[in-house]
């Protein structure tokens, strides 16, 4: 239940902002985040976070980490020259760590909505999910790709590719993916 608002948060080892362990319905919106050693926002095991308006710059891996977290809202976010992806969201089996997983439980899924904003030039592409529960995508801009052959999307995303960009791109409609369903078409998000 924590609001981080408009900071500025450089050139730091790891990430620049870090949401860890079970942190619930937090607002973090209107920072900027760059030149860091790891990704510019981090959350891990998290759910029901909403990250708006947000600026993640030129960080060592990627603009925006989503681990093993439900219910992530990511809104009018410009994440620009991240040397991984754009937005990254993936699972983690956290078992056989130092971890006491009856004090710190997980549960090894991820869903997004990502709405609006602008993914630009991040060297392994836009955006790579990977075994997501669901992911929604609505009226992003995916721009200067880096790659010779276009933009690409990775993970789940990768495997319906074209009618994902046909869908955002030329019918600038709503995109719900469902892995254990077929690509969905929708009408809004």
């Amino acid at each position: 239940d924590s609001w981080i608002f408009n900071n500025v948060s450089h050139d730091n080892g790891l990430s620049g902002i870090v949401i860890d362990r079970m942190s619930k319905n937090n607002v973090v919106a209107y920072n900027e985040v760059y030149a860091n050693g790891s990704d510019g926002i981090t959350i891990y095991e998290s759910p029901d976070n909403l990250l708006w308006g947000n600026r993640a710059v030129a960080n060592a891996k990627h603009g925006i980490r989503v681990r093993n977290s439900l219910d992530i809202k990511l809104y009018e976010n410009v994440v620009i020259g991240n040397a991984f992806s754009g937005i990254y969201g993936h699972i983690k089996d956290l078992t056989g760590t130092d971890r006491d997983l009856r004090l710190d439980p997980f549960d090894p899924t991820v869903s997004l909505v990502v709405v609006g904003g602008q993914l630009i030039g991040n060297h392994s592409g836009p955006v790579h999910i990977d075994q997501p529960l669901s992911v929604e995508l609505y009226d992003v801009d995916l721009l200067a790709p880096l790659k010779s052959d276009g933009l690409r999307l990775k993970g789940i995303l990768g495997e319906f590719q074209n009618p994902i960009l046909h869908l955002l791109l030329r019918e600038r409609t709503a995109v719900v993916i469902k892995p254990n369903d077929n690509l969905q078409r929708s009408a809004g998000a």
